[in-house]
């Protein structure tokens, strides 16, 4: 037996990397016995030695070899043939397994791929993990090297799995659902003699999207960084916001590297990794030739808005794309067409900032967009704008025109898809502005069921829609059901971005209030103060600031509610938003025409004069 005094992380962590299973974890105390390892050592073993340790005695493997050479010679696995092979190394060698539903448009020549992997289920080499079809760890681990190793690459499965995700780089659920295959697959393929440019451009599309819809860590960083370009070939590029052309003399090659390490750039400043974000855009800066630096740090500070938009800093969003819009000002007319496409990212960024802000003509400029919008190029701005726009004409009660931005949203997409969801959500409260509760009631069932499908429910989009329906079910005044599913929507965001808990730790903090839990929901509106000072988000501060404020004036506090509207103005001050323009979006977000407290203060009613 194996006793030593090991920390609960340690054997967790240990226990998990072999899934728990009892024949692994017993030869690992094996060999920790054998070898008088303490804890650390056999963690240090473990990280470089993995199959080595799985052996008892001269019998590498034994049990698991034994059983895995019966499974794969018996007569139902010979009889499919090699396929059944091919599978089996492809299935180790993603990291999440396969998605079961993809399996026939992954192989669409490969008639009884299914009868493959049913047979792999049947004999428990692999197992079923929601969608995907997966193996525990120590067979992974015998697979991968007994069978896989470097010759993964001669696998004629491998490049039709290669297909399909380069095909879907831009599918916002599939990236979501698939992000770490995606991830690894790319990472193999950029490594690969035969990397081409394809692929480099579809890493930035993978990472752009990552940017958008499910912002998390990646490490291909590495990978790219270590890729050799030739300056032998020149080209006219194509990119989102390239602005570049032959002139250039930048190869094939060096461009689409460069707007992989930007597009990097991009993901680690939203996360919060600003030295590694910084570091990263340096490198992509030393691929450019004299004329591009200018438009490069227009791009840069595109970036930067984007990020203080998400944290609700308007108003310096605003001023650094104007900046951007003044940097693009200084590059030769010589570029014009790539200028205009950046000008138009620009200008469409700043459409939105516009309509939040109720600055005149904001709706004009929103309007002029569209036909940009419709453009498959422009795909990933039309959701944040649409919806801005939508929500913004519904609480101007312009019933028609809010419906309209919502279906324009829905055009020409899947109804699994974000953008197609996100607008049921506006349906849904144009239904609830004409009364008619049934159909809205209807729409969100239907988002949440929709959401609820997704097998992945740390994914950005997904837990952002599991809280909203949390808050829409409190509204609808079924409130013990909406904190079930907004614990669990917190739960799953802790590993999301810094955002997403404050958006949930505020709806828990609404739904607590529609409850009448005042002593719960001050709680909630605390914790997601104290998350926005530390990540200096503004406008999920300013609300909660508010809410609080609602709530010392039930207590019949009025020196707390003050404090805490006084907070709320100073926010919406700092933000550049009017004070009666702090809600813009969703009715959960919004305390009930019951709390009139902050509309007191703004009108300095008696409440407010009696301190």
């Amino acid at each position: 037996a194996y006793y030593p005094s090991i920390e609960t992380s340690i054997l967790i962590k240990l226990l998990a990397s072999v899934d728990f299973h009892p024949l692994s974890i017993n030869l690992l105390a094996q060999a920790a016995v054998q070898n008088e390892w303490s804890a650390q050592d056999l963690v240090t073993a473990w990280d470089h030695q993995r199959t080595s340790l799985l052996e008892t005695g001269d019998r590498k493997l034994q049990s698991i070899a034994v059983t895995m050479e019966t499974s794969l010679n018996s007569p139902s696995f010979v009889k499919l043939g090699k396929m059944v092979y091919h599978l089996l190394q492809l299935i180790a060698f993603l990291p999440q397994g396969i998605s079961k539903t993809h399996l026939t448009s992954i192989f669409p020549e490969v008639s009884n791929i299914e009868t493959c992997a049913d047979a792999l289920c049947r004999q428990s080499i692999a197992y079923l993990n929601g969608d995907f079809i997966t193996l525990l760890a120590p067979i992974r681990l015998y697979i991968i090297s007994c069978f896989t190793g470097s010759n993964i690459s001669a696998n004629p499965f491998l490049g039709q799995v290669r297909s399909h995700y380069a095909a879907h780089v831009k599918d916002a659920r599939i990236v979501g659902q698939e992000n770490v295959n995606i991830e690894h697959v790319l990472a193999h393929w950029l490594m690969a003699p035969e990397t081409t440019v394809d692929v480099l451009t579809s890493t930035a599309e993978f990472v752009h999207t990552l940017f958008f819809y499910c912002c998390r860590s990646i490490s291909l960083h590495t990978v790219i960084s270590g890729l050799k370009t030739s300056k032998s070939q020149y080209s006219v590029p194509y990119m989102e916001f390239s602005v570049w052309t032959s002139i250039f003399q930048m190869s094939k090659a060096s461009h689409a590297k460069f707007h992989c390490l930007l597009a990097i750039s991009q993901l680690e400043h939203v996360l919060g990794q600003v030295k590694e974000a910084e570091e990263t855009l340096t490198e992509a800066w030393a691929l450019l030739p004299f004329y591009g630096k200018q438009s490069l740090l227009a791009f840069k500070r595109y970036s930067l808005a984007t990020i203080y938009y998400k944290q609700g800093n308007y108003l310096v969003a605003e001023y650094t794309l104007q900046k951007a819009l003044k940097k693009l000002s200084c590059v030769s007319a010589v570029f014009v067409h790539g200028i205009k496409n950046a000008r138009r990212s620009i200008r469409i960024a700043l459409a939105r900032l516009y309509m939040i802000r109720g600055l005149p003509d904001s709706f004009r400029a929103y309007l002029d967009a569209l036909p940009v919008l419709r453009k498959e190029r422009y795909r990933r701005y039309v959701g944040s704008i649409h919806t801005t726009a939508g929500f913004i004409e519904l609480h101007h009660n312009h019933l028609d025109i809010a419906k309209n931005c919502f279906k324009e949203m829905q055009s020409g997409i899947d109804k699994d898809e974000p953008d197609w969801l996100m607008g049921s959500l506006g349906l849904a409260e144009v239904a609830d502005q004409q009364h008619d509760y049934a159909e809205s009631k209807a729409l969100r069932l239907q988002l949440l069921e929709s959401v609820q499908r997704v097998p992945d429910q740390t994914i950005e989009y997904v837990n952002e829609l599991t809280a909203l329906c949390a808050g829409y079910l409190a509204l609808e005044g079924h409130v013990e059901q909406a904190q079930k599913l907004i614990l669990s929507a917190i739960r799953n965001a802790s590993n999301s971005l810094p955002l997403n808990v404050i958006k949930c730790k505020y709806l828990a903090g609404m739904i607590e209030l529609a409850g009448g839990d005042y002593n719960e929901a001050e709680k909630y509106f605390c914790k997601a103060i104290e998350d926005c000072i530390l990540f200096t988000e503004l406008l999920y501060h300013a609300r909660s600031h508010r809410a609080l404020g609602e709530i010392f004036m039930v207590q019949q506090d009025m020196v707390g509610a003050r404090h805490h509207f006084d907070a709320t103005t100073e926010l919406c001050r700092a933000m550049g938003l009017p004070r009666e323009r702090l809600y813009f979006d969703y009715a959960c977000c919004i305390p009930s025409k019951n709390y009139n407290g902050w509309k007191l203060y703004q009108e300095g009613g008696v409440p407010m004069r009696e301190i």
